[in-house]
Parts: structure tokens; C-alpha cells; sequence
């Protein structure tokens, strides 16, 4: 009798023991912790040099984020103070994080943090640097005289710029900028001249010389700044997209910064 009374306590100790570890409710209090979230950001922080007349302001920001693959639009997103809001990018289709429609004033070169908060999840600074502006220094033919695309190129130079990464020349018919059309070509040398040749003032695809007034543009940049993001943004598109420059512990993707020279004009005639 003595051992069954005791076999029936230490049954009933055991089975108490297991009521208090699993909770009052039957479940476990150890919990797996929550796979992270996996983010994605792509963008261009951008300032030009030719927006006074154009539009309201100088510096545009275009910032689009996934969590898990999917848009992710209830984040904080901030740079130098100011907190980007969610919405349609400036003539663009595209949703994500621009600065609010007058941000005021012109971010001057230096470095920048762009921080995302994602409510208790996710908190991550992003270093952006943004390059002094270059400057066309001489072009030839130059705004004096005419270019005919079909007797050579034009040289083009213009002064370094500090802690750019590259270089991007452009050239857009003067009613055509900021339309998302244009001739631009990354410098593939790491100097400050390179040359416009012809077709930079031709119909895509045919060679036809299109005559009339362009704009010549140098951007200095860094990092992969998003193409298609920015396109709207710049005088004329980007060449391509650079390959992807995040890879962070959760966050990847493309975000970089362009700068843009002042434009200098140049009539183009044909024949």
C-alpha cells in the first residue's frame, strides 16, 4: 500500500510539473523566434543644378522598399531630417519614398545617412555620398558656332569632381528634358574629357540626324542609383543599370547618388 501511495504521489508531481511548464493554456512558453524579414531597397538621391526654373526644388530623393518581396509602405524613411513621404514619384507611374512636394534648399556635397525603420522590426542606416558638382570647363564646337554631326565629334571636358565614383555625359533636344529621352553614355575612362559622337544627335535606330537646339550635361555619381527609379528625375535617363551595391545582413539592392553640371547649349544642324 505504501509503495502505490507513493508511486501516485510522484505521478501526480510529474503530471503538475508539466501543467506549470506548458502554461495555463497548454502551450509552450519557449518560442521559436520569428524568421527575419529579408529587405530590398532600391533608389537615387539626386540634385541638379538646372531645376530652379523647372521645377520647385533641386534635390529629389526616389526610394522604393520590399519586405519579403513584397512593397513595403508604411516605413520611416530619412535623410538629413527630413522624413520622405509615400507616394507617386514625381512624372512617374511608380509608388515609393520622395521628399515632400517642397523640401526646400540644396543638399551640398558630403555624406549622408539614409535611415529605415520598419516599427520595431527592422532598423537600418544606409551611407550615401553625394559628390561635388563638375563643371563643363570647354567644349568644341561650342555654343558660338554650329555642329554638324557629320563632319566629327564634339570634345567635351569639365572639372573633377570630389569622391565621385564616375562620370556620365548627356545630351537631350532642349524641349526634351526631363521627358525620359536622350543620348547619356558612362566615361569609361577615368578622366574628366571624353566626346559626343554622332549618333548622340540621331533618331534611334535609323542615324538620321535630328537638327535643332540640345543641352550637354556632365552627372557625376556614386554607387548604382536605381535607372529606372531616376529617370524622371535627370535631364536624361542613365545609360544602364549598375549592378546591385547592398548586400547588408537583411538588406540588399541598388541606391546611389547623381549630381548634374550645369547644362551648356549647342545648335546641331544636318549637312
Amino acid at each position: 500500500m505504501s509503495n502505490k501511495i507513493t508511486f501516485l504521489f510522484f505521478g501526480l508531481i510529474i503530471i503538475i510539473s508539466g501543467f506549470l511548464l506548458s502554461g495555463c493554456d497548454g502551450s509552450s512558453d519557449i518560442i521559436d523566434p520569428p524568421t527575419p524579414y529579408d529587405y530590398t531597397i532600391s533608389g537615387a538621391l539626386v540634385v541638379d543644378n538646372n531645376t530652379a526654373s523647372v521645377i520647385n526644388d533641386s534635390t529629389r530623393i526616389a526610394v522604393r522598399l520590399t519586405r519579403n518581396n513584397s512593397a513595403l509602405n508604411s516605413a520611416d524613411v530619412i535623410i538629413a531630417d527630413d522624413t520622405l513621404t509615400y507616394n507617386f514619384i514625381p512624372n512617374c507611374s511608380t509608388l515609393g519614398y520622395t521628399f515632400s512636394s517642397n523640401p526646400g534648399g540644396t543638399l551640398s556635397a558630403g555624406n549622408y545617412q539614409l535611415n529605415i525603420i520598419d516599427s520595431t522590426l527592422f532598423d537600418q542606416n544606409i551611407s550615401l555620398v553625394l559628390p561635388a558638382f563638375p563643371t563643363v570647363s570647354a567644349y568644341n564646337p561650342d555654343s558660338t558656332t554650329t555642329y554638324n554631326p557629320n563632319n566629327g565629334v564634339i570634345t567635351f571636358e569639365w572639372t573633377s569632381s570630389q569622391t565621385v565614383e564616375g562620370y556620365i555625359i548627356a545630351a537631350v533636344l532642349a524641349n526634351d528634358t526631363y521627358s525620359k529621352v536622350g543620348y547619356s553614355a558612362y566615361v569609361t575612362s577615368q578622366g574628366t574629357s571624353d566626346t559626343f559622337p554622332p549618333d548622340a544627335f540621331s533618331s534611334a535606330g535609323t542615324g538620321n540626324i535630328i537638327p535643332g537646339d540640345y543641352y550637354l550635361y556632365v552627372y557625376g555619381f556614386t554607387g548604382a542609383p536605381d535607372s529606372a527609379l531616376s529617370s524622371s528625375l535627370l535631364p536624361v535617363p542613365l545609360p544602364s543599370q549598375l549592378p546591385a551595391n547592398l548586400d547588408l545582413q537583411r538588406i540588399g539592392g541598388n541606391i546611389g547618388t547623381v549630381v548634374i553640371s550645369r547644362r551648356v547649349p549647342i545648335t546641331v544642324i544636318d549637312g
